[in-house]
Parts: C-alpha cells; sequence; structure tokens
C-alpha cells in the first residue's frame, strides 16, 4: 500500500484545528503519517495538539519563531518522509471529506497518467453551514490542466499529489509569494505533469472574513500574486477561449488593485494599473466578481448547495 504525508501549518487555530485533525484520523485509508508545523501560536493550538501526542502518525514540530505562511508550508512539506509516494495539504481551518484519502490513493495508483488528483469541495462558513459547492468540473477523469492558466480551480487542501512533482523545485514553495502560493506550485506541476479532477467530494472548505485572503491588509499582495500567476499562466492557454481568459482575468485583477491602491491614497499606482486594466480588458469594471454577483452569476465552478449532508 502507497505511503500518504500529509503537511499542515497552523497559526492560532484552535477554533478549527481538532475538526481539522480527526477528520484526518476517521479516515477508512490509513498507511499516512501527519506532519504537524505549530507556527509560534500564542492560543491553546499548542494544548489541542498535545492531546494527539501518542499518535505515533502524528508529528508534532513547535517552532520557536514564527515563519511566513509560505516559509511555514515549506517546512513543513521538507519534514515529510522522503519515501512517501504522494503528498497533500491540510489547512487547519478545513474538514477531509469521508473516504476522500482512500478515493484518491485508489485513482492515482489505477491511472498511471494522473499526477495529481482534487476533488470537489464543499464551502462551509465558520459555524461548518454548507454555502456552496465548489467543482472543477461536473465531469470525472477531467484534465483540468488548462484550467490553470487563468484561475485556481481548486482547493489547496485536499489535493494530493505524487511526491516526483516536487523533487526538482527549489523550497518547492515559492518564497517570494506571499499568499498565492499554491497556484504558483501547481502552476509548475502544469506544465510537467497531468492534473485530474472527479466527481468526489474531498474537503469542506472553510470560507470566511478573518481567513487569510479575507483581511484588508493582505489584499494588495494578494492582488499582485495573482496577476503574477496569470502571467506565468498565460503559457498554459492554448485554446482561444482561454488564452481571452487570461487576458480578462489579468485585466480584473489589474482593475480591483487601481482602486485599492486609489483607496491607499497611491494615486500613481492607480493610473498605472487602472491603464494597464483597460488596455487588457475594457470591460474589467463590469466583469469583476462583485458585478457579475449583483447581476445573478455565480462565479466559474461555484454552485448552489446540492445538498445538506
Amino acid at each position: 500500500m502507497p505511503k500518504l504525508s500529509i503537511y499542515m501549518t497552523v497559526h492560532n487555530g484552535e477554533s478549527y484545528l481538532k475538526q481539522a485533525i480527526e477528520s484526518i484520523i476517521k479516515q477508512s485509508f490509513t498507511n499516512w503519517e501527519f506532519i504537524i508545523v505549530n507556527n509560534k501560536s500564542s492560543d491553546d493550538t499548542l494544548t489541542i495538539l498535545n492531546k494527539y501526542s501518542s499518535n505515533q502518525q502524528i508529528t508534532i514540530i513547535n517552532l520557536s519563531k514564527m515563519l511566513r505562511r509560505t516559509e511555514a508550508l515549506n517546512f513543513a512539506i521538507n519534514h515529510t518522509n522522503r519515501n512517501s509516494c504522494y503528498l497533500m495539504n491540510m489547512d487547519a481551518d478545513d474538514i477531509l471529506a469521508d473516504e476522500w484519502l482512500n478515493n484518491a490513493i485508489k485513482y492515482l495508483d489505477e491511472n498511471k497518467n494522473a499526477d495529481c488528483l482534487a476533488g470537489a469541495a464543499y464551502i462551509i462558513n465558520e459555524n461548518r453551514e454548507i454555502k456552496a459547492i465548489f467543482k472543477a468540473s461536473i465531469k470525472s477523469n477531467k484534465n483540468i490542466n488548462e484550467f490553470f492558466s487563468y484561475t485556481f480551480p481548486i482547493v489547496h487542501s485536499s489535493t494530493v499529489f505524487k511526491r516526483k512533482l516536487i523533487e526538482d523545485l527549489r523550497g518547492p514553495y515559492n518564497e517570494k509569494i506571499s499568499i498565492g502560493q499554491d497556484w504558483d506550485l501547481f502552476l509548475d506541476f502544469s506544465q510537467k505533469a497531468k492534473i485530474f479532477f472527479i466527481d468526489k467530494y474531498s474537503v469542506y472548505w472553510r470560507r470566511y472574513s478573518e481567513s487569510i485572503t479575507g483581511k484588508t491588509s493582505n489584499q494588495i499582495s494578494s492582488r499582485l500574486d495573482k496577476i503574477r500567476n496569470l502571467e506565468k499562466g498565460a503559457a498554459l492557454a492554448v485554446s482561444i477561449k482561454n488564452k481571452i481568459k487570461n487576458r480578462y482575468r489579468r485585466g480584473i485583477e489589474n482593475f480591483v488593485l487601481s482602486l485599492l491602491y486609489l483607496k491607499k491614497g497611491d494615486l500613481a499606482g492607480f493610473v498605472y494599473r487602472l491603464t494597464i486594466s483597460l488596455a487588457l480588458n475594457p470591460l474589467s469594471f463590469l466583469t469583476n466578481n462583485k458585478i457579475m454577483g449583483l447581476l445573478g452569476i455565480n462565479k466559474e465552478f461555484y454552485y448552489h448547495n446540492e445538498n445538506k449532508s
């Protein structure tokens, strides 16, 4: 049976950490190790982690100095067993869906041309209420490499990939990127491997205002990271449709960034980004997600809740 190494970084994750860990432990697939890096938490994270210290499959590493998110991810993944065939990130506020590990490992073992596998996700709030469904495709066995040219169509948590994909990558997460490090990594994967989607639920993905990307102070960095990833992803766009989507998305991100610079009082930054936005996508101000939402148009890959399980 192939071995899976799961890695997690957590900073002040007391609210949801136990749910995340328990969702791993109760999986029917059992040949895993779980590396948890406590990134200098100041709440009850350590107390929660200590309750699992006797579990031989779980390794807890307590950092004395807080690392940036990307650095912490690299620290965690580089402490996984190098003999493990597969790797998977798990975020401390998400919950792994029942049987996902069994489904994912079985698929990857039976489909040798697949190097990485993602599944559908339930989007949940702080109270674990299901608010929407997130799917990279409505079809199973779908190769989704080209989607990464203009978006990040999967959830970082729960996506299983072969260790060989990171062997020649420095990091492997790019430490120049503070928020979009997962998209950047999978752009690297997309250039040398096949990423597949299956229509099975992999994770309960928690989205809420206090998450990292929800903080106003991180929004400019987040947009700059997205623009960089879109510029890198342009090379993956093969079809005319996806070439256009990449260009339009770059226009939208530059438009939103221009507004953030205006809010900050950076007039030069506002004019520069607005000019780029209009050159790439003259309708950027009409096609951003907030405007589309007001018109009742869902974001791509997002669907109404299918059930309440």
